[in-house]
C-alpha cells in the first residue's frame, strides 16, 4: 500500500520554521514535536524503524451533510510511515 503519493508533504514545525504551521493540512512532525500527545509518541517508539516518518493528519469527525457549512470537529490521526512511505501504523489521540 503506497501511501506516500497521497499524502504531500507539508513544511512547518521543527522541518522548516521559516513557514508557519497550518494545523488543518497533512504535516510531517518529529517524533520529540511538543504537539505529539506522549501515548502516541510511547506508541510510535516502540515501531519505529529507520528512515520512518510521523504524519499529523487532522480530519473531520462525524457525519458530514450536504449543505452543512457548520465547522466539524476535529480528530487528529498520527500516521507513521516507513520510508518507502508504506503505513506502518495509525494512531488517534483519545
Amino acid at each position: 500500500m503506497q501511501l506516500a503519493r497521497s499524502i504531500s508533504p507539508q513544511t512547518g514545525s521543527a522541518l522548516n520554521p521559516s513557514k508557519p504551521i497550518d494545523k488543518s493540512e497533512d504535516q510531517q512532525v518529529q517524533l520529540n514535536d511538543p504537539q505529539v500527545p506522549e501515548a502516541v509518541r510511547a506508541a510510535a517508539s516502540a515501531q519505529w524503524r529507520e528512515g520512518a516518518s510521523l504524519w499529523r493528519c487532522p480530519r473531520a469527525a462525524g457525519r458530514k451533510e450536504l449543505f452543512n457549512f457548520a465547522a466539524q470537529p476535529t480528530v487528529v490521526e498520527w500516521w507513521l510511515l516507513d520510508q518507502r512511505g508504506e503505513l506502518i501504523e495509525v494512531f488517534w489521540e483519545s
